[in-house]
């Protein structure tokens, strides 16, 4: 399962961003960065559960917050061949 968050790049929060994602074992796919400070970032991740802890975590350390934007559950190639 994929889902995308955002955060924005100012202060400490990149640093915290990353540093809980790591901490979490969590890998991240692709960063993109957006207008004003803004990045969006594609992480792989279990299930729903995993990703309401890891946003509820971020949200808390973060000054600006962190939310999430898109989530995918399955992959093109895991509809594709029935996985």
């Amino acid at each position: 399962m994929k889902a995308v968050l955002q955060y924005i790049d100012i202060s400490n929060d990149k640093r915290w961003f990353y540093g809980i994602l790591a901490a979490n074992n969590i890998c991240v796919i692709k960063e993109k960065c957006c207008i004003d400070f803004r990045r969006r970032v594609t992480i792989s991740i279990k299930d729903y559960s995993e990703l309401n802890d890891v946003v509820r975590e971020l949200n808390e350390k973060t000054n600006y917050g962190v939310s999430v934007v898109k989530v995918f559950e399955k992959s093109f190639i895991e509809k594709l061949f029935g996985k």
